[in-house]
């Protein structure tokens, strides 16, 4: 896939101007950047430790538990951190239609199939085991 067919994809998912995705790029890498400095000065315990309380801290204030869509939502967030990645390389290399990954990344699927589920995985070079296997599945709100 060439970079304008990419550009053009990720456009597309999430409605973006040229330069609203030069933007968005840009506050990528400096969170990256960032990212990189804050683990370089603090210890890899230190970090997971801190990013577990946030975690756990939002889902408190959310009533204390998470609906399905909001963990796989946070599971994709926690991967892309893991892997050093951005969402919007979701986009450009899943074989899904950019609308699929936007609607999971903002909340507005709230039951994404688990072929979805599979390619993304697969994004991230894991199985499907490993995608669940986080503590944001340990205690699901029960879905209406």
């Amino acid at each position: 896939m060439t970079d304008e067919e990419i550009k053009k994809r990720i456009q597309e998912a999430f409605g973006y101007s040229d330069e609203q995705l030069l933007l968005e790029f840009e506050k990528a890498e400096k969170e990256m950047k960032e990212k990189a400095v804050s683990e370089k000065n603090n210890s890899s315990g230190d970090y997971e430790t801190l990013k577990r309380k946030i975690e756990e801290y939002e889902t408190l204030r959310n009533g204390g538990k998470m609906k399905v869509c909001d963990a796989t939502r946070a599971r994709i967030k926690e991967l892309c951190r893991e892997k050093n990645t951005i969402e919007y390389m979701l986009v450009y290399h899943s074989e899904m239609p950019p609308s699929t990954i936007k609607n999971i990344l903002y909340g507005q699927s709230r039951n994404p199939g688990i072929v979805t589920i599979q390619k993304i995985s697969e994004f991230f070079g894991i199985s499907i085991r490993e995608f669940y296997n986080s503590p944001l599945f340990d205690e699901l709100e029960p879905e209406d």
